[in-house]
């Protein structure tokens, strides 16, 4: 009753969502732990609005960057230091092992699967043989 509806609710969201991001953002990039979500409708609407997060930091830090190249050609002109001219920070440890569990918990749930899936096949085919054998 309820769970079907519910169910079905976020089912049509999820492609509502979906539909919407690809079209906003037909470049848009989804990690192999989202495509799988997707490819099994499991957390369709989250895979789709971590996607479209992912888009828009990306669309905000391009227009941040060419904000300060534009500050930066302003101060280039009037020949004056630019107060916010940084070097770039490069990623501490805890970013890189962020990254690193991140990118480890991704393998492992694809590579989890992929087991799985290959113990399911085999375990078919051999009660398919069993059952044959046992008719025969």
């Amino acid at each position: 009753g309820s769970r079907a509806k519910a169910l079905s609710k976020r089912l049509r969201n999820s492609s509502a969502y979906r539909r919407v991001l690809y079209n906003r953002y037909p470049n848009v990039e989804f990690t192999s732990l989202q495509q799988m979500k997707i490819a099994k409708n499991e957390d369709v609407a989250l895979a789709a609005l971590a996607a479209y997060a992912g888009c828009l930091i990306r669309v905000a830090s391009a227009l941040r960057d060419r904000a300060m190249d534009v500050v930066e050609a302003h101060h280039n002109a009037a020949r004056t230091p630019n107060p916010f001219h940084r070097r770039p920070k490069s990623p501490g440890l805890l970013e890189m092992l962020i990254s690193g569990t991140r990118r480890t918990s991704e393998w492992a749930y694809d590579f989890s699967k992929s087991i799985e899936k290959s113990l399911d096949d085999t375990f078919s085919v051999f009660s398919s043989s069993s059952k044959l054998r046992s008719c025969c």
